[in-house]
């Protein structure tokens, strides 16, 4: 069966299979092993309950389990737990409408209108690159009534045609995750497959990642992390493209590791250059500084760039982060909204990359 992440640039991996030799190490390469301690540490004082998975040098140095599952009936995390990925599983939805444009599908710079079944004169000049970006205008369906947006990424992208654009598109970034939606349903429409099923073919099963789906309720109640009872679960709808998926930290770990070396069953391809620097033909700049781009924000340049994403849904909080250089991955997974897993997660990659 051909499938369309063969069609992804062959890259050299790094050279050097896992942590630095002994006496190439500076200081703080020789304090990394405390530090990850004191991440680990910190976790358990902090009452941490979820995930952490730290790679380094493409060595393991954290990979545990926190907490409770369900507190109601103690049943505790392991690997093997599902937890929401909110906002993180934009760069799967980004990967996946890359390929179709390597696949020879599309083209980033079309009209979305010319992959929809319906359009309305507004979104003609908005391309698919802008929705990528988030500077269609498009308005945040988030904002909306959880009651009229609809049932499938179509019905939602037919209640968006209804209101009027926030501002015109291609102007600056502006956060919201309804382009997201939209992609979903230009996914859907060019292949002819649900969301789930096309990013189950083309990107989890390639990849070995077995435990990463876009149907939470389809995932056994006893694999699944029960989140915090205050969730407003009914205003937050996420069975979209923007923040549907379920994933555990391992499945993490392997998209990491794709994304860093191309280390798949498939073949020995990248995705970090799909993501960071072959197909994009710019990065935006968000509020806070961060470089955003299809699907994922950057810190840093060149060599030395991390790529980074969080999400937040219904008291499921992530951080998601990748650096080629140190060939890291650092995957914080969580049930509860505390402790602050962004700010944790990205302070452990920060101390990775600096």
């Amino acid at each position: 069966m051909r499938r369309l992440l063969l069609l992804l640039l062959v890259v050299p991996l790094l050279v050097g299979c896992g942590t630095p030799e002994p006496d190439n190490l500076t200081l703080e390469e020789r304090q990394m092993p405390e530090r990850f301690n004191e991440f680990h540490q910190r976790l358990k004082q902090e009452g941490f309950s979820g995930v952490a998975e730290i790679r380094w040098y493409g060595e393991k140095h954290l990979s545990e389990a926190y907490g409770e599952a369900d507190p109601a009936t103690r049943r505790p995390n392991t690997l093997d737990t599902r937890f929401r990925i909110g906002e993180a599983t934009q760069m799967f939805t980004a990967v996946a409408v890359v390929l179709l444009a390597r696949g020879g599908e599309l083209e980033l710079s079309d009209p979305v209108c010319s992959h929809l079944p319906t359009c309305v004169p507004e979104w003609q000049p908005i391309t698919v690159e802008q929705l990528l970006l988030h500077t269609s205008g498009i308005p945040d369906y988030a904002e909306e009534d959880p009651a009229v947006v609809g049932s499938s990424h179509l019905d939602l992208v037919r209640h968006l045609q209804d209101l009027p654009l926030v501002h015109d598109p291609d102007s600056p970034w502006q956060p919201g995750n309804s382009g997201y939606v939209v992609l979903g349903a230009l996914i859907e429409h060019v292949t002819g497959e649900t969301y789930g099923q096309h990013l189950e073919r083309v990107l989890f099963d390639p990849l070995g990642m077995t435990s990463t789906t876009a149907d939470w309720d389809a995932v056994d109640p006893v694999l699944r992390a029960v989140g915090p009872p205050t969730a407003d679960v009914a205003a937050t709808p996420v069975r979209y493209a923007d923040r549907a998926l379920v994933s555990t930290g391992p499945d993490l770990v392997r998209w990491g590791e794709f994304l860093i070396s191309g280390d798949t069953d498939v073949t020995d391809i990248t995705g970090f250059d799909l993501l960071g620097k072959k197909d994009i033909a710019k990065i935006v700049t968000d509020a806070a500084g961060n470089g955003q781009g299809y699907g994922f924000r950057t810190t840093g340049r060149s060599l030395s760039t991390t790529i980074w994403q969080t999400g937040s849904v219904h008291g499921f909080p992530v951080y998601f982060g990748v650096s080629r250089f140190d060939r890291a991955v650092v995957a914080v997974l969580g049930s509860r909204p505390a402790p602050d897993v962004a700010d944790l997660g990205r302070t452990m990659m920060t101390t990775i990359t600096k």
